[in-house]
């Protein structure tokens, strides 16, 4: 049976019951009157305990837990328990919202602890940082974006990045964001030159990082300065050396003693791995600083052959095979001096380190993706894990053997400037035991098969 309409019936009995004992208590003293009033009377008695136990239960929170004592209705006790419930409910629901707000201010509080650190962090960072919204504009710096960038006031705030850093080339770099660093000077002193990195977040945001790059520029120069006066310096007194060394090889008498002759033949051979290492140095040191450097339509037919014809003597000594496969026809816009001095290393490499009767390859063909000009050999060959490290200065793979053939390591690192300066790039693939192939790649706007077409890109460069 449904609970309330159980309710309903205990409490019609219970009225009913009420009814009836007044009619008794009418009876008895026959007088229905007094009936009528004794069970009005008790009526108003258990309505009025009823009203003030719900009272009592809705007034005080000590009542909710307890039981009444007085005689209640089925109805009364069903709302007494009812008011109980729904006092617990507010209470526990009380409780909640207390916890729940407890919570959010430990959470509030840890968030702006974070963000507090955050800021201690960034204003601590000697690079300028700013936070771009998704259309450039600013929404945040650093103290050190106000001394390199010039952001210093309100009014700076969501002004475009583009505005604050008045370059055409910043405002290009922006329009199309990538991994490479913008190298501008800083709006607030041309004497200082920054390094801008700009980083796209989830939500189509920006950080920008500005580092001032200028103490590094001239630490560059200044070793750039003393490598290229070293070597100059230390090229005149070992020509002489080795030039001596030479002349008592030349005069003096073998058959009087071959120990000093050894000697001679060993200091002379010292000497000359230190000429080329110098020159080799003095030729970093031009490309490094040299950054207009006289280009020329280079006669690549006359060019390789003249190149093949070097290595041949250059091999002669160890009788290995020197082919050369070139397509016929081509100029390339470049300098020829830093050209030859790219392919004479790579040619003397693969002499170097490929065993007796050994066979040398030079290949220059042309494709719809570029110019390419490779050698290959059938040498010892390098282990995978030295490739990406062999463009380093003064990387070898093997030392002993490379101070043993000769190698200055510098030789591809010259290589690697000079392909940079010609917007080439070099791939190197290579087997133990089997041999290596450097391949030397340039673009096509680099190539012509006529003077007047070099000419214009010359004009246009």
């Amino acid at each position: 049976m449904n609970e309330k309409l159980t309710i309903w019936v205990k409490e019609f009995l219970f009225l009913a019951l009420i009814v009836a004992l007044s009619g008794v208590v009418g009876y008895l003293y026959e007088s229905p009157l007094l009936g009528v009033v004794s069970g009005a009377v008790l009526l108003l008695a258990l309505h009025f305990a009823q009203v003030f136990a719900l009272s009592r239960t809705l007034s005080q929170a000590a009542t909710a837990g307890r039981k009444s004592h007085l005689v209640l209705s089925p109805i009364g006790r069903f709302l007494q328990k009812e008011i109980r419930n729904l006092f617990a409910l507010q209470t526990d629901q009380a409780a909640s919202i207390v916890r729940y707000k407890k919570r959010g201010r430990k959470r509030q509080q840890a968030l702006s602890d974070a963000i507090s650190d955050f800021r201690n962090f960034i204003e601590a960072l000697p690079d300028a940082v700013v936070m771009l919204d998704r259309e450039h504009r600013v929404v945040f710096w650093n103290q050190a974006a106000t001394h390199l960038l010039g952001i210093s006031s309100a009014l700076d705030r969501k002004r475009s990045i583009e505005s604050l850093i008045n370059d055409p080339g910043f405002t290009e770099f922006m329009k199309n964001i990538s991994d490479e660093p913008f190298e501008v000077l800083s709006p607030t002193s041309s004497k200082h030159l920054l390094s801008i990195r700009v980083v796209s977040t989830n939500d189509q945001r920006y950080l920008l990082q500005a580092q001032d790059m200028t103490r590094v520029r001239q630490l560059e120069d200044i070793r750039r300065d003393f490598v290229a006066n070293a070597s100059h310096e230390l090229r005149t007194p070992l020509t002489v050396v080795h030039g001596y060394l030479e002349t008592l090889m030349d005069h003096y008498p073998q058959e009087e003693s071959s120990e000093l002759m050894r000697i001679f033949r060993q200091m002379h051979l010292q000497t000359d791995r230190m000429k080329r290492i110098v020159e080799d140095m003095l030729m970093l040191s031009r490309i490094d600083r040299d950054l207009d450097a006289v280009e020329e339509a280079i006669d690549m037919d006359a060019f390789l052959e003249t190149v093949r014809e070097e290595a041949v003597m250059l091999a002669s000594e160890k009788k290995h095979v020197v082919s050369l496969d070139a397509d016929k026809g081509y100029l390339l816009l470049g300098s020829s001096e830093e050209l030859g001095s790219l392919l004479t290393n790579l040619v003397s490499n693969a002499i170097r380190y490929t065993p007796e009767k050994g066979n040398v390859t030079i290949r220059w063909n042309v494709n719809q993706e570029g110019a390419y000009l490779s050698v290959k050999d059938n040498g010892i060959g390098i282990e995978g894990q030295h490739i990406s490290r062999l463009t380093e200065r003064f990387y070898r793979v093997d030392v002993a053997r490379s101070r043993e053939l000769g190698g200055t390591g510098l030789g591809l690192a010259i290589v690697k400037h000079v392909l940079s300066r010609m917007d080439g790039e070099m791939s190197i693939s290579s087997r133990l035991g089997v041999g290596s192939t450097f391949v030397c790649r340039f673009p096509l706007s680099r190539l012509s098969r006529n003077s007047s077409e070099i000419k214009k890109i010359q004009k246009s460069s």
